[in-house]
C-alpha cells in the first residue's frame, strides 16, 4: 500500500506541534514575566521559563510512555489468547499499511475503546481494552485497530500525545501553585487559576476533530472493509454506557471514541471527537 496515498498528514502534523510547542512555552514565558512584576521578584520569570523547557522535552520525547501509564495499560501478553490474538491482529494490519508494527498493550477495562500513543513510528504503541478485544468480532477489531495504525502514519500520534502531557502539567501547575503558592501570595495562585483553564482549552482545541474523519477513512483502505469500522463504532456507541476506571481527561481526545461517554457535566460541552452518528454517516458516504 502506497504510504503517500494513505497517510498525507504527516508534514501538517509534524508543523502543528512545533507551533503548538513554540506557543506553550511562550504563554508560560509570559505568565511568569507577569507575576515577576506584580510581585517584584524576576526568580518566577526564571522559574517558569525552566518550566517551559522541562515541559517541552517531558512532552516530546516521554509522552508515549506516559500515556501508557496513566491508560493502566499492560504490555500484550503473546502467550495468552487475547495477548496473541491482539499481536497478531496489529501485526498483520500494519504490514497492510506499510508501517513498522508498535508496541501493543492492553487495558484492563471492560469498556470497548483504543488509542495510540508515541512521537514516531519508531516509538509508537497502540492499546486496546480487554472489552474491546472480548466483544469485537475480528473484521471490527480489525477496523479499530486499523483506525489506530491510520493516527500513527499520519503522526496524529505526535501532537496527540504532547497535547496530552501538555494538558496534564497544566492542571498539576494549578494544583501547585492555587495549594501552595496562594499562601505565600494571592496572585499567583490567581493567575494560574485564571489562565490554565484557557490554554488547556488551547491545547484540547489544536487537536481537529477532523483527524477522526480522516483515520476512519483511512481504516477503511487498510482492511478494505469499511463495514467493520462501522460496525465497531455501532457497538461501542451502543454499549459503552460508563466511563473508563482509569480515563485521564487529559488523554480523552487520544481514544477512538470519547472515554467519558456516560459523564455528564462540563465534559458534554467539550467534546474531543465528532459524534459517532456522522463518523458513520461518512463511512458511509465514502464506499456505499
Amino acid at each position: 500500500m502506497n504510504q503517500q496515498n494513505l497517510f498525507k498528514n504527516q508534514y501538517q502534523n509534524t508543523l502543528k506541534t512545533f507551533f503548538l510547542m513554540a506557543g506553550i512555552f511562550a504563554i508560560v514565558g509570559v505568565l511568569g514575566y507577569g507575576i515577576s512584576l506584580r510581585t517584584g521578584n524576576i526568580n518566577y520569570l526564571y522559574i517558569f521559563l525552566v518550566i517551559g523547557v522541562v515541559q517541552n522535552l517531558v512532552a516530546y520525547w516521554f509522552s508515549g510512555s506516559i500515556a501508557i501509564k496513566y491508560s493502566g495499560a499492560v504490555k500484550a501478553d503473546v502467550n495468552t489468547p487475547d495477548g496473541a490474538k491482539l499481536q497478531r491482529t496489529v501485526e498483520r494490519l500494519s504490514n497492510q499499511a506499510g508501517l513498522k508494527t508498535p508496541e501493543v498493550y492492553i487495558i484492563p477495562d471492560e469498556n470497548m475503546n483504543a488509542f495510540a500513543t508515541g512521537r514516531n513510528q519508531a516509538h509508537a504503541k497502540v492499546a486496546a481494552t480487554q472489552g474491546l478485544i472480548n466483544k469485537l468480532s475480528q473484521d471490527e477489531l480489525d477496523g479499530v485497530m486499523a483506525h489506530e495504525l491510520a493516527h500513527i502514519g499520519n503522526k496524529d500520534i505526535l501532537i496527540s500525545s504532547v497535547v496530552a502531557v501538555m494538558a496534564g502539567m497544566i492542571t498539576h501547575m494549578i494544583y501547585i501553585f492555587a495549594s501552595k503558592g496562594e499562601n505565600r501570595n494571592p496572585f499567583v495562585g490567581i493567575a494560574i487559576m485564571t489562565v490554565s483553564p484557557f490554554v488547556g482549552l488551547m491545547i484540547q482545541m489544536a487537536v481537529s476533530r477532523s483527524r477522526e474523519f480522516q483515520a476512519d477513512a483511512g481504516a477503511a483502505k487498510i482492511t478494505n472493509n469499511p463495514q467493520g469500522l462501522i460496525n465497531a463504532l455501532q457497538k461501542i456507541h451502543q454499549n459503552n454506557d460508563e466511563p473508563m476506571i482509569k480515563a485521564d481527561e487529559s488523554m480523552a481526545h487520544m481514544y477512538i471514541v470519547n472515554p467519558f461517554l456516560g459523564k455528564g457535566g462540563l465534559n458534554r460541552f467539550f467534546m474531543t471527537h465528532p459524534p459517532v452518528e456522522e463518523r458513520i454517516m461518512r463511512l458511509k458516504g465514502l464506499y456505499y
